[in-house]
């Protein structure tokens, strides 16, 4: 029997899905895998495991269906984020600042403007699908902007 959490969010609304799906910095396009780019923080199993970076924020999966294995760096943490949304418990994982590699339970996109907020000017980079990847360079102000537009919910969550 799975148990089942209750987990406070951040909901985007459906209008602001379709902007954030865009390229969102330097789109860096090439077939899989490009190497020979860096950035601190890297969003996604295949870009955590072509590019260069010091944190890691990995779901074992690539556009949700097929199952990789990424490299791990330690120390790492578990983190419950549904798709869609942006946990509470990102955000809090971003400000401890002490994992390497977060493994999300669930979809890692919006995690990302959780580690914007905690990191002024650092270079994020993303996949996006079928093109290439993205790199970005983290903006409080930006974010907080985003973010203000996301409405509070509550998940019940059982694929943990």
């Amino acid at each position: 029997m799975k148990s089942k959490f209750i987990v406070p969010v951040l909901k985007p609304e459906s209008y602001l899905r379709k902007i954030l799906s865009t390229p969102q910095g330097i789109l860096y396009i090439g077939k899989y895998p490009i190497k020979d780019l860096e950035a601190h923080i890297l969003v996604g199993d295949i870009v955590s495991n072509t590019l260069r970076g010091n944190i890691k924020i990995i779901d074992y999966k690539t556009r949700r269906h097929i199952n990789i294995k990424p490299i791990i760096n330690e120390p790492l943490t578990n983190l419950v984020n549904p798709r869609g949304t942006m946990s509470l418990m990102s955000r809090t994982i971003a400000k401890a600042k002490n994992y390497r590699t977060i493994i999300v339970k669930g979809e890692e996109d919006l995690v990302t403007l959780a580690y914007a907020l905690e990191n002024e000017e650092t270079s994020i980079a993303y996949g996006q699908p079928d093109i290439g990847v993205v790199i970005i360079k983290s903006n409080r102000l930006k974010a907080l902007r985003i973010l203000k537009t996301f409405k509070p919910d509550i998940v019940v969550y059982n694929k943990v």
